[in-house]
């Protein structure tokens, strides 16, 4: 008999709405345990998400990160991921 019910992390923000995300995260844990909250990676059976919470779910997971610590990768990384482009055409049609 397990000594706990399976636990899982599917986290599905989206974009620029993960770092929310990561936000509500790390409230949980700290609801877990005020004093010494769990990384996510020790708390969860399973962690996945996809596109960029994919990301998020490897540096939760596997790099077994604490939300703290990927919050500051994702912010770092998010710059980068979400850039504005300019667009090659005007909006009077002109390259």
């Amino acid at each position: 008999m397990p000594e706990h019910d399976f636990r899982l992390l599917a986290l599905d923000g989206g974009g620029v709405r993960d770092l929310s995300t990561l936000q509500i995260l790390k409230q949980l844990m700290d609801t877990i345990d005020p004093e010494s909250p769990p990384k996510p990676c020790d708390y969860f059976d399973i962690i996945g998400g996809t596109s960029t919470d994919g990301l998020i779910a490897i540096m939760l997971g596997r790099l077994r990160m604490a939300v703290d610590e990927c919050i500051d990768a994702y912010v770092s990384l998010s710059d980068r991921i979400f850039q504005k482009q300019r667009h090659r055409v005007t909006i009077k049609g002109r390259v």
